[in-house]
């Protein structure tokens, strides 16, 4: 199960197992949090957060959400980035170059 729990207008945390049985609803999960931030593009330089230490795991189809909500951002006005990123997502993005796509502000 996908919890996605807003901490701050803009600040999301995301805990849970995210593989092909899942990614469904990380992509809602993720829709929804874009959308209610949305608001925020009126403010320059607005960005959306998600913190992702709590994600256990993230295959491929994870990934493939995670770039959809940054795109969806992007269109919204907003800056999108990961916050609190585990090692072996950090080696994910890394390994599939995503790290070039999406802004990781800092590690564990």
């Amino acid at each position: 199960m996908i919890r996605c729990i807003e901490m701050a207008p803009g600040e999301f945390k995301l805990s849970g197992r995210v593989d092909v049985t899942s990614v469904a609803d990380l992509r809602t999960e993720l829709q929804n949090a874009v959308d209610s931030a949305s608001p925020l593009a009126d403010v320059p330089g607005a960005a959306i957060r998600f913190e992702v230490g709590e994600l256990e795991l993230v295959d491929a189809a994870g990934l493939g959400a995670l770039v959809a909500a940054h795109r969806r951002a992007g269109r919204a006005g907003l800056e999108f980035s990961l916050v609190k990123v585990p090692d072996r997502l950090s080696r994910l993005l890394f390994i599939s170059r995503l790290y070039r796509v999406l802004s990781v502000e800092n590690s564990e």
